[in-house]
């Protein structure tokens, strides 16, 4: 249910904000009238897209990772269920008194795609007050990236879990992805269907764009089952597989 909030001129000078994609930026206000009164909201981007950009051609969940890279928001899991929240939301909003409390779970060390220390370091200071008592400011403005948490070491992944992640190309939260894995179960026949797809994805445009920035992490890619997208690419478009690319996909299916 979207929900009235304010915007401050904050955000139109907000540098940060400003490497995203206009489109990003505009879902990143739609985001907080998305929010309940702590921030977060199911991770839907259709639903998102629907609601917020119906009159543009885009990929939600492409402008979601676009934000989600730079720290704009938090996406995780709780219980196969895709969340998302907005770092700092209770100290930089407002919510309406009657606005009922959130029944959503908020994020934590364990199921946060960004890594347990990012989230902490992005939820500590919602404890505070908005600086307004009138007005909704502009929600998270970072100074500095937040740094990465050092990668977990991982005890025992499940059988097959290690040729997965090394045809994987995004290394970044591998103990979500274990995780994610596990659930999965995969036998040799899907294994195989795993990677296949992997290598074909691989190929696209939108994972070969910006140095792979938009690859999704390795736990949001098994968690939705992207093994099982549809994935077109035709010779001579823009990211599309050349006559190489061609007998590579062969191989791949």
């Amino acid at each position: 249910m979207a929900r009235a909030r304010n915007i401050k001129p904050g955000f139109f000078k907000n540098d940060r904000l400003a490497e995203c994609q206009p489109l990003a930026r505009i879902l990143f206000a739609g985001l907080w009238c998305e929010a309940d009164r702590e921030g977060r909201m199911e991770d839907r981007p259709k639903r998102l897209k629907v609601e917020y950009l119906a009159y543009d051609n885009c990929d939600v969940d492409e402008l979601l990772a676009e934000l989600e890279q730079r720290g704009f928001i938090v996406r995780y899991v709780v219980d196969d269920t895709a969340y998302i929240a907005i770092p700092n939301f209770g100290k930089h909003q407002n919510p309406h008194i009657r606005e009922p409390a959130s029944s959503i779970p908020a994020p934590d060390m364990h199921s946060a795609r960004t890594g347990s220390d990012t989230v902490q370091a992005q939820c500590s200071h919602s404890s505070g007050p908005a600086d307004s008592p009138f007005l909704i400011p502009d929600s998270p403005i970072y100074k500095k990236p937040l740094a990465q948490p050092a990668e977990r070491r991982v005890e025992n992944p499940p059988a097959g879990f290690d040729q997965f992640w090394t045809a994987y190309p995004r290394h970044q939260g591998k103990q979500d992805a274990v995780k994610a894995f596990a659930k999965i179960k995969p036998d040799e026949r899907l294994l195989a269907e795993m990677l296949a797809a992997v290598r074909r994805q691989r190929l696209t445009s939108d994972w070969q764009r910006d140095g792979g920035q938009f690859i999704p992490h390795a736990a949001t890619w098994l968690n939705k089952r992207r093994w099982e997208d549809e994935i077109a690419l035709a010779p001579g478009e823009s990211g599309g597989p050349g006559r190489d690319e061609n007998e590579l996909l062969k191989r791949a299916i």
